[in-house]
């Protein structure tokens, strides 16, 4: 799965911006969420 520079993730507000390619080959992933209070969490 690849990732392209520029894609926005979040609703309403972004909440993160792919700022370079990223190649997510097999192994970990990280996802980020907001959270009841309106900060960011990385998961």
């Amino acid at each position: 799965m690849n990732l392209t520079k520029g894609l926005g993730i979040g609703y309403g507000s972004l909440l993160a911006e792919v700022t370079e390619d990223i190649s997510l080959e097999v192994g970990t992933h990280y996802l980020l969420a907001r959270n009841g209070r309106g900060k960011t969490t990385l998961l």
